[in-house]
């Protein structure tokens, strides 16, 4: 079929754009951070990501492009997209679309703290109520 355009795949558009880091003022403040995580102290540094409407209660943490976050922020567009940019070159980390499990879940001991200790086997059982009835008031 000559003059339609061949739709690409996902899978092409990640190969095209791995080793291109590309902020753009069209892109979300959150899939900015999920792609280039070093990112993140920049936008700490130039203000809130969210918005305060007057009269209601909570904050909005709607979906702002970076221009609307400059904007709200009162910062030149140019110049933070050169801080992103520049932040995004230093990262090695996959567009944000490729799955991290594609080779399965880390495996091992995940979650213990310094303080987790193993269960003693002899650690007597007793019921709350039963405990607190033979105390009495206090």
């Amino acid at each position: 079929m000559e003059g339609i355009p061949r739709m690409i795949s996902s899978a092409e558009v990640i190969e095209r754009e791995r080793g291109k880091p590309s902020v753009s003022a069209g892109q979300t403040v959150r899939d900015v951070l999920t792609r280039y995580p070093a990112t993140g102290p920049i936008f700490l540094q130039h203000g809130p990501m969210f918005t305060v409407k007057p009269g209601e209660l909570y904050l909005r943490y709607e979906e702002l492009t970076l221009e609307k976050y400059a904007t709200l922020n009162r910062i030149d567009l140019d110049a933070l997209l050169k801080l992103l940019n520049a932040a995004a070159e230093g990262e090695d980390r996959p567009p944000a679309r490729e799955n991290p499990y594609r080779t399965g879940p880390v495996v091992g001991t995940v979650g213990y703290t310094g303080s987790y200790r193993e269960p003693d086997s002899n650690v007597e059982l007793a019921r709350v109520v039963d405990v607190q009835t033979a105390r009495g008031p206090e």
